[in-house]
């Protein structure tokens, strides 16, 4: 039996691929992964915020002014306040969001594990 002629069902295993795996190995792949994604979407999601912070403490000083009531209006004060909050929220943003891929993620990796066997 050739590769080509098992490759016609997508669905079916390839004939190259171990048929036996260490569980343990690939219980600490799975976790790794999972951690790497959300460290990623934190990263991400740390860039985004600050972007947004430092946009908005250009455009409009004023606004950190008025939502914090400090005396100067000045865009020297507001850009590090913005990028400071655009960052603290923007990784508790990203960490949220990571977080849910991989709970979406697990939950579809159960179901398709339960309703197969």
């Amino acid at each position: 039996m050739s590769v080509e002629e098992s490759s016609t069902n997508p669905y079916q295993s390839s004939p190259l691929l171990p048929t036996s795996v260490d569980r343990n190995h690939l219980s600490w792949r799975i976790i790794w992964r999972l951690i790497a994604i959300v460290v990623f979407c934190t990263f991400i999601g740390g860039l985004l915020g600050a972007s947004a912070g430092l946009f908005l403490a250009i455009l409009f000083p004023s606004y950190y002014a008025g939502v914090f009531e400090l005396r100067s209006t000045g865009i020297a004060d507001a850009v590090p306040l913005g990028v400071g909050l655009g960052l603290s929220q923007g990784i508790g943003g990203g960490a949220l969001v990571g977080l849910a891929i991989d709970a979406i993620g697990v939950w579809y990796t159960t179901r398709k594990v339960r309703n197969s066997g």
